[in-house]
């Protein structure tokens, strides 16, 4: 069993699991956290549509693309997609806050639930500006992605719509996967179940504020599903 250690990172108290690059938690004035969990998910009264994120559906198909709370140990969130090639939704959390500016470190925690049908569907899931449609053509992100036609998780940064695409391994239907990435000093740190896999020096973006963002879509005529077990995402710094 790891163990938890701390130390200090950009002047701000950093606890870790075992390996400096696995962050479990910071504290410091200094310190930007958004902890998703999924225990709880606010809605909207009327459409029940998520409050703290911004939608946007694709719907062509029979059924709803949604974004809902689902039973799961610890919480969870299941994206449902419309029932045609290409629905599904867009969602991104409210407020752009998050920088991998020079001065900063900023460590994302993804953990994907079971899905439905990897060879599909196409996901993206970290940081991202605003865009209503990221698998679609978006400037700058960084986060993980599986497209439609492979079971291939890759790793991508992009900046100014140049990327950089590394394979860091395979999904498979219903299993569950956790995917860490740590930014510090110009270098991105991936980590697949606790494990390094590979670190990306290019194309990351550092010049502009990003949001939490999730993007699913069916890669087939049927509904599809995927949940995430859990988003978190800590900046130490504000530059």
């Amino acid at each position: 069993m790891a163990r938890i250690r701390s130390d200090r990172r950009v002047g701000q108290l950093a606890f870790y699991n075992g390996n400096r690059l696995r962050l479990v938690q910071a504290f410091g004035p200094e310190v930007i956290a958004d902890r998703d969990d999924f225990q709880s998910l606010p809605v909207d009264d009327t459409t029940g549509d998520p409050t703290e994120w911004d939608l946007t559906v694709v719907e062509v198909g029979a059924g709803t693309s949604t974004m809902a709370q689902t039973s799961l140990s610890g919480g969870g969130v299941v994206l449902t997609t419309a029932a045609n090639e290409n629905d599904g939704l867009n969602a991104q959390k409210k407020g752009s806050t998050y920088s991998l500016a020079t001065g900063n470190e900023l460590h994302g925690r993804i953990r994907l639930g079971a899905i439905s049908d990897v060879d599909q569907t196409d996901l993206f899931a970290g940081l991202a500006v605003t865009d209503t449609d990221i698998l679609g053509g978006v400037t700058d992100r960084i986060g993980i992605e599986s497209l439609d036609g492979a079971t291939q998780l890759s790793f991508v940064c992009e900046k100014d719509g140049t990327q950089t695409l590394v394979d860091i391994g395979d999904l498979a239907d219903a299993t569950p996967i956790e995917v860490e990435f740590y930014f510090r000093a110009g270098r991105v740190f991936v980590l697949v179940n606790g494990t390094l896999t590979t670190t990306i020096t290019t194309n990351i973006p550092d010049d502009v504020l990003m949001r939490k963002s999730l993007q699913f879509l069916s890669g087939e005529a049927n509904a599809n599903t995927a949940v995430i077990d859990t988003f978190d995402v800590t900046q130490l710094g504000r530059n």
